[in-house]
């Protein structure tokens, strides 16, 4: 499998990778230390918007942030499930396609090269129009047997980082 570093990303695709991690912008914003988090009165009943509002990613990503914030999230995901037996299958890891999460072992070759199960599903059906994913071909986040495991159950309550 080819290894894909975050840097090869695009800013949005980073972007896109932190929400699905459930990384909170303000973490890898420039502004963060002359900014209230979100919008504030000006004490005359007019909004103050943060300086994120205004500007495309660009001008206030910390892209070295961004990539730290996402590298210990991932991180926070694997030595959770260090104590199961089959943490590397379930492992997740960013298809080189799409560049979407996926699980390690849900990760499929086709000709020399490896994808997750959106994309080879795409190709199945490119290659045989009549073919179309079942009820348990799932995508992620839930893994060949139906379970979404980015969601640790604990006392009833949801302790998982979360993934949309």
């Amino acid at each position: 499998m080819v290894e894909l570093k975050l840097s090869d990303l695009s800013l949005e695709e980073l972007s896109q990778l932190a929400d699905r991690l459930g990384i909170d912008h303000c973490t890898f914003c420039k502004y963060t230390d002359d900014c209230h988090h979100g919008v504030t009165s000006d004490g005359n009943g007019n909004p103050c918007y943060p300086p994120c509002a205004d500007n495309d990613p660009e001008c206030y990503v910390d892209e070295d942030s961004l990539i730290t914030a996402i590298e210990e999230a991932l991180q926070i995901q694997l030595k959770e499930g260090k104590n199961n037996p089959e943490a590397e299958m379930l492992r997740i890891v960013i298809c080189p396609v799409c560049h979407q999460p996926e699980y390690y072992g849900m990760i499929h070759w086709r000709s020399g090269s490896t994808c997750c199960r959106a994309c080879i599903y795409s190709v199945w059906h490119e290659d045989n129009p009549h073919w179309h994913p079942g009820e348990t071909d799932y995508i992620f986040p839930k893994y060949e047997n139906g379970k979404d495991y980015t969601k640790e159950e604990q006392d009833g309550k949801d302790t998982s980082i979360p993934c949309s």
